[in-house]
């Protein structure tokens, strides 16, 4: 399933929009350095137990073409994106150990984000004469490490304890669908709104464990919001966006403790994102 699901957004992403270009028109292409603030959150029940926040800086390029003209009933449209993204943010959480002296104790740390992100929709655009509206459903890929620093922290007796970090490979796929609309003021500016929801329907977590080794669990599903708006004034273009993304909690996998010697059950707990930030763009067309 993580190959076939892979192999598609990638074939979408350097195949579909490169024949498409001799076929359809470019109508934009641009690409610009983006600003965001990233929090991640994680709950057992109903009690959050991790909480990172911070800053990310990314990098994106993207491409809008129109495969189908019509004079009447509006346009095929193809609209792509690739991008980087990556930073260091705050850790605030606790301590999983299978010593219950040390399990639940707060830790505080540093995070490494860093990933690539690819999405791909297909949308009708309904031409309202300066106002265009457009129907989209889409795909997206995202990949991203998730890096958690060594740190120390004090046992119950108020003794410093060292705390051993650990790094998780995510990856995600997920459906895309919403609508967006642009306003032509004239020919040099024009506003533009997108908005819709999202679902990872394939999404695994590989943790390197320490004292266990490299784990993989699967964390379901849940809806999300995305939405973007902002202008373009001649080839400048800025918008201020926010993505999330929910993740049920995934089922347990078994584990070798090297320290308690034993097989325990390992699982991600129920996980939120949530990102606001803004974008800056350079259009070539």
């Amino acid at each position: 399933m993580k190959v076939v699901a892979v192999a598609l957004v990638v074939w979408f992403i350097s195949v579909v929009p490169a024949g498409a270009a001799r076929f359809g028109g470019v109508e934009e292409l641009y690409f610009g350095p983006s600003v965001d603030y990233f929090q991640w959150k994680e709950f057992l029940g109903g009690t959050q137990v991790v909480k990172e926040s911070g800053p990310l800086f990314g990098v994106d390029a993207t491409v809008d073409l129109n495969l189908l003209q019509t004079d009447d009933a509006g346009a095929l449209k193809l609209k792509g994106k690739l991008g980087l993204f990556g930073g260091d943010v705050d850790y605030d959480g606790s301590i999983t150990s299978t010593n219950p002296a040390y399990d639940g104790l707060p830790v505080k740390s540093d995070v490494v984000h860093f990933g690539v992100r690819q999405e791909v929709d297909l949308g009708w655009r309904l031409p309202l004469q300066e106002v265009a509206v457009e129907p989209f459903g889409g795909i997206g890929y995202r990949w991203w490490l998730r890096d958690i620093d060594n740190s120390t922290t004090r046992d119950l007796a108020g003794q410093p304890l060292g705390v051993q970090g650990y790094t998780e490979y995510w990856q995600t796929v997920y459906a895309r669908v919403g609508a967006r609309g642009r306003y032509d003021v004239n020919g040099d500016l024009r506003f533009f709104v997108e908005g819709g929801a999202r679902y990872p329907f394939y999404t695994e977590n590989e943790a390197d464990f320490p004292g266990v080794g490299t784990v993989t669990v699967k964390p379901g599903g849940a809806w999300s919001a995305f939405a973007e708006a902002g202008f373009r004034y001649r080839n400048f273009r800025t918008g201020i966006h926010y993505e999330g993304f929910r993740f049920a909690q995934s089922p347990g996998v078994k584990g070798y403790s090297v320290s308690a010697g034993k097989y325990v059950t390992i699982y991600q707990p129920r996980s939120e994102s949530d990102v606001v930030g803004i974008n800056f763009s350079w259009a070539i067309k």
